[in-house]
């Protein structure tokens, strides 16, 4: 318990301390990070307190001082001092700082925090008043104690802070060699000035998650995966804040992305309405044999087909569904959840579904199934059935369909699918897409759909409402080189986005906990 606290107390000093002096010593702080880490966490600390004005707003710097002042004399009036005058921490949080996971089986890693002088943080450490945290002197370096734990350590160049499910010792890190052999997106993730990231190597979490999920993992050819490693990174910007992932390292993931996903086919937009509020489009090509390939010998995989089977049958499904089936689905699909039709009984979104099909033998499958509901399907046209009297289900030009009455009344005539009059292609939705596989959402209109629904009556579902409408909406893409990018955009354009997402949080903290 006190190595937690002691290490959550000087990681919160060394973020709130904000604008240190800025020097221009080398990078060599970065050379205690592992070749191969499991995890690294980076953040720019002096760049996020700008952005988001943590260390002007009243109430944050209002809890802090209460803080400080309940803390003992000799620590209070040290961190006034900081306070003052920034430079007396000893700390450069213009470099940034780092947690470092390098065991993912007991958790055991460390913060890191570059240093401007040793002097002065060896005597923030000072001021801490518990009799149990001493500094010690080793070759070189400094060692902070806790009872006989080597709970920190550092020299002229780097502060280290341990931590671990079990037995650790931060000097170890200090014994690290500045020629380290990192990967090229490890090396290049370390050196960038991106605002705040993490990168991931998968190698040790599969072998361990494999290890205590035998049967979850039963079937699946983890090894393809083990070279994964991902790399994301975050930027904030006025009214938007970008989140950049890619994958490196593996060549199956590649490999599976060009054999099983297809480019998304824009032109499948015509059939949705400029309503929309939700669209997500992609496409797949092979997606049974994808399934077979990666799961198919998994044992839960197999209960989980003969349960459908089991259903299906009872549905009126004469034929057993096989991953196979799902080989019909080639090409783009596009997925859409529209505004309220008013002309509908219930007040609620309608959703829309179009999948481009080389064949209709799934669809054959699916056709037995609503052929088996007599009491809720009625046949309506050739291979087009009306379900429950609000949706169609149906294949016409290569394509598998699910439409409300409104939208199949207006685009489908003499077996065919036509384009609506007014659809969601020219909509600042589909622009945040292109071309691309992705997901847009315009939270503003979701909002209001929630609303003139009635859906958000309780006074979580209200505060729900309320942190919507700080946004403007949300997309992702996917390129064709698996890279993803999210951008999230705030109603407020001109706002830096961190500051938007601090105030939030702020304020619904403070609410909880007045309420």
């Amino acid at each position: 318990m006190k190595k937690t606290r002691f290490f959550m107390l000087f990681s919160a000093i060394a973020i709130v301390l904000g604008m240190v002096s800025c020097t221009q010593k080398s990078q060599d702080y970065q050379s205690v990070i592992p070749e191969a880490p499991v995890v690294v966490v980076k953040a720019n600390v002096n760049s996020l307190l700008a952005k988001s004005e943590l260390l002007q707003d009243n109430q944050v710097t209002g809890f802090a001082k209460s803080a400080i002042n309940e803390m003992s004399e000799n620590t209070r009036g040290f961190l006034r001092e900081i306070l003052n005058d920034p430079a007396n921490s000893g700390l450069d949080l213009d470099k940034p700082a780092f947690v470092v996971v390098d065991n993912i089986e007991n958790m055991r890693g460390f913060a890191l925090f570059a240093v401007s002088d040793r002097e002065k943080v060896k005597a923030l450490v000072n001021a801490i008043d518990d009799s149990e945290v001493s500094l010690d002197e080793a070759a070189g370096y400094s060692l902070i104690k806790l009872r006989e734990d080597n709970l920190g350590a550092l020299d002229d160049s780097k502060l280290v802070v341990a931590f671990a499910q079990g037995a650790f010792d931060a000097s170890e890190y200090m014994l690290a060699e500045d020629d380290a052999e990192w990967s090229d997106e490890l090396e290049d993730f370390l050196a960038s000035p991106e605002e705040l990231g993490y990168y991931m190597a998968y190698r040790d979490i599969l072998r361990l998650a494999e290890g205590m999920e035998a049967e979850a993992f039963a079937g699946i050819d983890v090894e393809k995966f083990k070279d994964l490693k991902l790399v994301c990174n975050v930027n904030f910007n006025p009214g938007r804040a970008v989140m950049d992932i890619s994958f490196h390292g593996s060549d199956e993931v590649k490999r599976m992305y060009k054999d099983y996903v297809s480019d998304a086919e824009t032109d499948l937009q015509r059939f949705l309405p400029s309503a929309t509020i939700a669209l997500l489009q992609g496409g797949y090509k092979n997606l049974g044999t994808c399934i077979e390939e990666t799961v198919g010998n998994d044992p839960q995989m197999a209960d989980i087909l003969a349960s459908l089977n089991r259903d299906l049958k009872q549905m009126g499904a004469k034929q057993d569904f096989t991953w196979s089936l799902l080989n019909s689905l080639d090409g783009g699909c596009v997925l859409a959840v529209s505004e309220i039709d008013k002309t509908a009984d219930l007040p609620l979104p309608q959703m829309i579904f179009v999948a481009e099909c080389k064949d209709d033998k799934l669809f054959g499958m699916i056709k037995e199934m609503l052929q088996g509901q007599s009491g809720l399907v009625s046949k309506t046209a050739e291979n087009v059935y009306l379900v429950a009297g609000m949706y169609y289900v149906g294949y016409a030009d290569s394509k598998l369909f699910v439409m409300p009455a409104g939208i199949f009344n207006e685009c489908y005539a003499d077996n065919s699918l036509k384009g609506l009059a007014s659809d969601v292609a020219g909509t600042p939705l589909a622009a945040a897409l292109g071309e691309e596989i992705g997901l847009a959402v315009d939270l503003q209109a979701v909002a209001q759909t929630l609303e003139e629904t009635g859906m958000a009556r309780r006074r979580s579902e209200k505060k729900l409402l309320s942190v919507l409408r700080k946004f403007k909406g949300v997309n992702y893409t996917v390129n064709d080189d698996c890279e993803v990018e999210c951008n999230v955009d705030f109603v407020d354009d001109k706002t830096n986005a961190l500051k938007q997402l601090k105030d939030l949080a702020v304020t619904m903290a403070i609410g909880e906990a007045v309420n």
